[in-house]
């Protein structure tokens, strides 16, 4: 019988307050909802009844009705509460939701927010409290993922030969630092249930950019043979790598690795003297094909270029080389139909979208479908009566002193 994983803490479902996020913490946030742990994103009070809120809300691309979709998208199925975080009493508000529900998520640094210091938290929540900090650099300094490609040498190595660096316009070590901080939430639970006490878990995108690329080889061949991953644009320095123009002009992207990878395209395609050198011998290993790869990507273009984008991944693809089609974004999303972890979702504020799920899958899990972002404050009556036990009243009361603000729910 399927079951929903549930997480709980004294018998109670986890609900996980969030403040200040984008990026690193929601991705480790959206896997927990996904896995049915409830979280409340507290904003700033400033601008709620507008429907604005953080400024990240306005971040592009655009919607054509002007709303940010990476906003949107990231912050897919959280519960919203506006709080005046300038007030002692507002304060002192989002510090009885930390106490009552253990567990804070933030990207906001000592200076902007002192009172959500560890040291505070435990003397107003108790030791069992458990906070997530995500850090730019290791020292606290502001960075993000796009000063880290150019801090590790990225942006150095992807850059064309004797070119400027250039950046990846996805922010992947953001998504790893998530990743990392959903390991340190599930050690923080371990740590709660095992001795009853809680801990700060700091987690800087500077050192997880910088371990990324460490654990991949990058500084260990630095500090060895004291070479740069020197810009080599298209090029792999463990691969035959390329992305190639068919002749119905489109594209394929190509990697190859291994000897026995190359004898397979040579007997796919009938490119029988493909890396061999001028001697007719065999060229061997990946290091050695790299010193004279652009002339075995120009045999390699050559064959693709004659043939069209379906006929050249039919004869990769039975051959089992690592062949797929390039696309662009729109292409991309129409084969997103195909994965089975997509679903279709009517967002009330994005219309239809096609939109991911849970990547896990399991035979006993159940996944839960997430509803669309919040609007600023629109779960503050909710928020503060479910989890303090707040009426709508009292509630009101605080609303009208200017501490929090939101939309009274419907009976």
């Amino acid at each position: 019988m399927p079951f929903q994983l549930r997480y709980s803490i004294d018998d109670q479902d986890i609900t996980v307050v969030a403040i200040g996020l984008f990026v690193a913490p929601n991705k480790m946030l959206l896997e927990l909802m996904r896995l049915g742990v409830r979280v409340i994103l507290v904003e700033p009070i400033i601008g709620a009844h507008k429907h604005r809120g953080l400024p990240d809300r306005d971040r592009g691309p655009l919607s054509r009705d002007g709303l940010s979709i990476p906003w949107h998208m990231l912050h897919r199925g959280m519960h919203a509460l506006a709080v005046d975080l300038r007030q002692e009493s507002g304060q002192r508000l989002v510090l009885d939701l930390i106490k009552a529900t253990h567990v804070l998520v933030s990207n906001w640094p000592p200076r902007m927010a002192p009172w959500l210091e560890y040291g505070h938290l435990v003397e107003h929540c108790g030791p069992e409290v458990i906070k997530i900090q995500f850090d730019g650099g290791y020292d606290g300094r502001v960075a993000n993922d796009y000063s880290m490609q150019g801090a590790t040498g990225l942006a150095h190595a992807t850059g064309e030969p004797h070119g400027r660096p250039l950046t990846i316009p996805v922010a992947f070590f953001d998504m790893i630092t998530g990743l990392h901080g959903l390991n340190a939430f599930h050690v923080g639970l371990r740590r709660l249930a095992e001795t009853g006490r809680g801990d700060c878990y700091k987690i800087a995108l500077e050192q997880v950019a910088f371990q990324t690329l460490a654990e991949l080889g990058w500084y260990a061949q630095a500090e060895t043979t004291g070479e740069s991953r020197e810009p080599i644009g298209d090029n792999l320095l463990d691969a035959v790598h390329g992305h190639y123009a068919t002749r119905d002009g489109k594209f394929i992207t190509l990697n190859l690795i291994g000897d026995s990878v190359l004898r397979r395209l040579r007997e796919a395609t009938g490119m029988k003297t493909l890396a061999y050198d001028t001697q007719g011998h065999e060229i061997h290993g990946d290091h050695a094909r790299y010193l004279v790869v652009e002339e075995i990507k120009q045999h390699i273009a050559d064959w693709i270029g004659a043939r069209s984008q379906d006929e050249v991944l039919r004869v990769l693809q039975q051959a089992g080389l690592v062949a797929e089609p390039c696309r662009d974004s729109v292409e991309a999303e129409e084969y997103t139909h195909r994965l089975p972890c997509f679903h279709d979702v009517d967002d009330p504020d994005l219309g239809p979208i096609w939109t991911p799920g849970p990547v896990i899958d399991a035979r006993d899990l159940e996944p839960v479908d997430l509803s669309r972002a919040p609007h600023p404050g629109e779960h503050t009556y909710e928020i503060l009566d479910s989890v303090l036990g707040l009426d709508r009243a009292a509630v009101a009361e605080l609303e009208r002193r200017g501490i929090v603000a939101g939309p009274e729910p419907n009976v």
